[in-house]
């Protein structure tokens, strides 16, 4: 009987995805933390970038998620409602969760080559994060609504999070182990009378974030959500 108590209190707190609006645009303010102004300025920032790429982006704030893992409730958003255009599955969701404190980027099976998950993290924790905890949500939905359109053109230049000063500490041990390592070396190679050469494996990252493509016209909200489809692309973050 217990086990069918707790089974029943989960199954009635899951997060209902609320039905596809009649009305689509780029903002839902389900969770009513944006102002009236900022929601505007966002939702035109949006609705332009959509018709001139037909790249949807769409932004949803609740006020809590009844225990869900945000990333799954994004991507359900995504994908019943429709985000982007059908064919192009070019739509992007962000999720905005007052209580819990979390945010989520949920990318189309189109977008996520382009926006991928390490990208979509790295504009959660250093575009959009920073100003959360500040209390300022309207910034941090700018702040990273810019950085994805800037991702998408192959223009985004992610912060370097490098601490280098951090670094200078340790060079006076680095540079004794270094130095007793040459010892060894030469205490071993002059030793032993022998020398050798070896080869060894170098490893380079690329740091550009461009496009592999584009996304044309012909689309944007004035014809409303066309069907996009959604996987598990993207990423998120808490504070």
């Amino acid at each position: 009987m217990t086990l069918l108590l707790i089974a029943f209190q989960c199954s009635y707190a899951q997060f209902k995805i609320p039905e596809k609006p009649s009305v689509e645009t780029s903002v839902y303010d389900y969770g009513n933390m944006l102002d009236e102004a900022e929601h505007k300025f966002l939702e035109e920032k949006l609705i332009n970038y959509a018709d001139s790429t037909s790249t949807q982006i769409v932004i949803i704030t609740v006020n809590n998620l009844a225990g869900d893992d945000i990333s799954m409730v994004s991507t359900k958003f995504g994908q019943q409602w429709g985000v982007g255009q059908e064919g192009q599955d070019n739509g992007i969701v962000i999720l905005l969760s007052d209580w819990d404190r979390e945010v989520d980027i949920s990318t189309g099976y189109g977008i996520e080559y382009i926006l991928t998950d390490r990208l979509a993290e790295r504009v959660i924790n250093q575009e959009m994060i920073p100003e959360f905890k500040n209390g300022d949500f309207f910034q941090g939905l700018d702040n990273g609504t810019t950085a994805i359109i800037e991702v998408l053109a192959g223009s985004y230049k992610p912060k370097n999070t490098f601490d280098y000063k951090g670094l200078v500490k340790y060079i006076p041990i680095a540079l004794v182990i270094l130095f007793m390592v040459f010892l060894a070396y030469g205490s071993y190679k002059y030793g032993s009378g022998s020398g050798g050469s070896g080869s060894g494996r170098s490893y380079s990252s690329g740091g550009s974030y461009t496009s592999g493509g584009s996304f044309g016209g012909g689309g944007g909200f004035s014809c409303g959500f066309g069907g996009g489809g959604f996987g598990a692309g993207g990423g998120s973050g808490g504070w």
